[in-house]
């Protein structure tokens, strides 16, 4: 995708060393600037990019934002802030044909094992990302569905008690329009670290005389 913005040539020239621009994820900068345009590019996939599909279409949206830096040496802003929102809509079947495969994605996702003590509730995530939309997202217990993914999204999560009935296994699954299917294993194992408990001595008795 490709945002294209008309700056006011006046209004640069005073500030455009003190202007900070970038994407939804601030490291996604501007690819071009001069004193009347900015031009700022984001893969359909990343630059925090969100995803969303309305019956045969995809929506791809993304913000650009721009605003003074402020630090020690000017710690209020004097300009107002500015948010631009903006999305592109493809045919669902043209994305689907063009995706990127899909991947799990770790940096959202519980690890393969998952340590807790007995009785403490612990919560089991799994996201991906990628994939011909709509992606399906499950976790399986046993051969059995014990959680669906959340409204919009191809993130599913599930709390379990931590008692001795949820210990195991776990898998997501996650499947595209295109059938392409992906899984990841997840363990929860009982904590073998033993706990101790502290108590309190009872305080020494001081004896002052007077003489």
């Amino acid at each position: 995708m490709q945002l294209d913005v008309k700056l006011n040539p006046n209004f640069w020239r005073r500030i455009q060393t003190k202007l900070e621009m970038h994407l939804n994820y601030k490291y996604c900068k501007p690819f071009f600037v001069n004193s009347t345009h900015v031009t700022i590019r984001t893969p359909l996939y990343g630059c925090g990019t969100k995803m969303e599909v309305i019956k045969d279409h995809v929506i791809f949206s993304n913000f650009f934002m721009m605003k003074e830096k402020t630090g020690v040496s000017q710690l209020v802003s004097f300009i107002p802030d500015v948010e631009v929102g903006f999305r592109c809509t493809y045919d669902k079947k043209r994305i689907a044909l063009v995706s990127a495969p899909l991947q799990l994605d770790k940096l959202h996702s519980s690890p393969k094992e998952v340590t807790t003590y007995y009785g403490l509730p612990v919560e089991l995530r799994c996201a991906f990302k990628y994939g011909a939309p709509p992606v399906r997202v499950v976790i399986v217990r046993k051969e059995k569905i014990i959680a669906n993914q959340e409204n919009g999204t191809q993130k599913v999560k599930i709390t379990v008690e931590g008692l001795n009935k949820d210990y195991g296994s776990y898998t997501c699954v996650a499947e595209d329009v295109n059938n392409n299917k992906i899984t990841h294993q997840m363990e929860i194992k009982k904590s073998t670290h033993r706990t101790y408990q502290l108590k309190a001595k009872r305080p020494l008795a001081h004896v002052m005389k007077c003489s």
